[in-house]
C-alpha cells in the first residue's frame, strides 16, 4: 500500500476492502486550473477540461484499472450555469487513475481516539438560516431545502493517516455501501466517508445499460423495533422523501430523455443510531451513455439540494456560506463491472498537517418542519459518525 496517495473503498456484497495503489495519473481541479498530485505541477485549464474527459467514458465498459473521481459539492454549479460563483481557490474535483488493485480482509487495531469538537453550529444561529429558509419556503421559491452546517474537531493527540485508516477498516460492521478512504500524501489530506447513499450505479442489461439510484431522505433516532414505523407513517418524513424521489426520477430521465421509474417508493436503512428511509428509482440508456451524461443529469444529488435543484442551489449558497466540499459531493468508482456512485454524506475531510477533521451535518427543510427537530437531526448525523468511528468525543465548552 502506498504512504502517499491511495483509496480504499469497502465492497459490501463481497464483505472485502478494494485496495487501489499505485497511481499513474492523479489531478485536483480547481476552476482555472489543475495541479498534478504525482509531480506538483500547476496547469492552467479550464474546468470544462475534465468535463471533455468524462464524455469519453462510456459506462457500458468495463474497466481494468480503477478509476476513482471525487466530485466536490461545488461541481455541481457548473451544471446549474452559475459557476461564476465559485472561488478560483476551492477545488472542484480530484481524479485518480491506479495501476495496481486487490481485495482482501483488512485488519488493523487501532488505539482509542479522542476528538475535540471545537466548532459546531449554535441553536441561535442556526434558527436564524432556518428562518431564511423558511421564508423562501413560504414564498414559493422552493418546495424542500436541504440545509447543512460543518462541525469540526481537533484530535488529542496527533494522528497520521494511518492511524485514520486503521479507525476506518476496523469499523467493518458498520461500514455503509458506499464507505471509502483515501489519502492524498502531498496534500495532507484525506477523505473518510461511511457514505449509506448511492448517487449511481450503472449495470449492463443486456443490450442496454441500466442506471440506478436510491436517494435518502427522512431520519430518526433509532430507539428500536418501533422506530421505522413511527418514520415510516411521518407525513413530513414521506413528503421529503417523494418530492426527492419525483426530482431524481426526473432527472434520470434527463439522461438520454427516456423514461425512468419508481422500483421502491419506500424502505427502511440503518445506520449506526438512526434509521433512514429511501427509494429506487431507475431508467434504461445506450451503452455508449457516458459518465458526462450522467453527471450533468444528476450531480449534485438532489437529496442533499432540495427542489427545485437549481433555485435550492443558489438559496443554500446565499444563506450557508461556507464550501460544503467533500462533503455532500459524489466519489465515483469505475473498477471492472463495478460502476457506482456514492453521495458524500457521513463524510469527512481530513487536515492531517492541522490535525483539524471537517466534517458537514444537516437535513431537509419543508413547510412541516419544526426548527428545534432538524436542529436536532444534524447532531443526530453527527453523533452517528462519531458511532461508526468508535471513538469519544469531548466538547471545547
Amino acid at each position: 500500500m502506498d504512504n502517499g496517495l491511495y483509496s480504499i473503498f469497502y465492497l459490501k456484497d463481497e464483505d472485502e476492502f478494494l485496495e487501489c495503489t499505485k497511481p499513474v495519473e492523479a489531478f485536483i481541479y480547481y476552476k482555472e486550473f489543475k495541479i498534478d498530485l504525482l509531480t506538483s505541477e500547476k496547469i492552467l485549464t479550464p474546468i470544462t477540461e475534465l468535463c471533455d474527459e468524462l464524455a469519453t467514458i462510456e459506462l457500458g465498459k468495463t474497466f481494468e484499472k480503477p478509476i476513482v473521481f471525487h466530485f466536490f459539492y461545488e461541481f455541481g454549479y457548473l451544471f446549474q450555469d452559475q459557476l461564476d460563483s465559485i472561488s478560483t481557490s476551492e477545488p472542484m474535483a480530484i481524479k485518480i487513475r491506479y495501476l495496481k488493485h486487490s481485495q482482501s480482509s483488512i485488519t488493523m487495531k487501532p488505539d482509542k481516539v479522542t476528538f475535540k469538537l471545537v466548532e459546531y453550529p449554535k441553536l441561535k444561529d442556526y434558527k436564524i438560516k432556518y428562518n431564511k429558509v423558511f421564508d423562501h419556503l413560504l414564498n414559493g421559491d422552493c418546495y424542500q431545502v436541504n440545509l447543512t452546517h460543518p462541525f469540526f474537531f481537533e484530535t488529542k493527540v496527533k494522528l497520521e493517516d494511518k492511524d485514520f485508516l486503521r479507525l476506518f477498516v476496523n469499523s467493518k460492521e458498520r461500514l455503509g455501501a458506499y464507505a471509502h478512504y483515501t489519502s492524498i500524501g502531498c496534500m495532507d489530506k484525506a477523505f473518510l466517508s461511511n457514505s449509506p447513499e448511492c448517487l449511481f450505479k450503472a449495470f449492463n442489461t443486456g443490450e442496454k445499460l441500466t442506471i440506478r439510484s436510491m436517494p435518502i431522505k427522512g431520519t430518526i433516532e433509532d430507539k428500536g423495533i418501533g422506530s421505522w414505523g413511527e418514520l415510516k407513517n411521518s407525513l413530513k418524513d414521506q413528503g421529503e422523501l417523494y418530492m426527492i424521489t419525483d426530482l431524481i426520477r426526473n432527472d434520470l430521465s434527463k439522461i438520454k430523455l427516456t423514461p425512468s421509474r419508481v422500483i421502491k417508493r419506500k424502505a427502511p436503512l440503518r445506520v449506526p443510531g438512526i434509521v433512514h428511509q429511501f427509494s429506487v428509482v431507475d431508467t434504461t440508456v445506450e451503452k455508449e451513455t457516458t459518465l458526462l451524461n450522467v453527471m450533468e443529469a444528476l450531480f449534485p444529488g438532489g437529496s442533499i439540494t432540495g427542489a427545485p435543484k437549481k433555485r435550492v442551489m443558489e438559496i443554500i449558497k446565499e444563506i450557508e456560506k461556507y464550501p460544503r466540499g467533500f462533503y455532500c459531493g459524489s466519489t465515483v468508482l469505475l473498477h471492472k463491472s463495478l460502476k457506482c456512485a456514492s453521495i458524500n454524506i457521513r463524510s469527512a475531510e481530513i487536515s492531517l498537517d492541522k490535525d483539524e477533521i471537517k466534517y458537514g451535518s444537516g437535513g431537509g427543510v419543508t413547510l412541516l418542519s419544526k426548527c428545534e427537530s432538524e436542529f436536532k437531526e444534524t447532531f443526530q448525523k453527527m453523533e452517528s459518525f462519531i458511532k461508526f468511528l468508535d471513538v469519544e468525543i469531548v466538547s471545547n465548552d
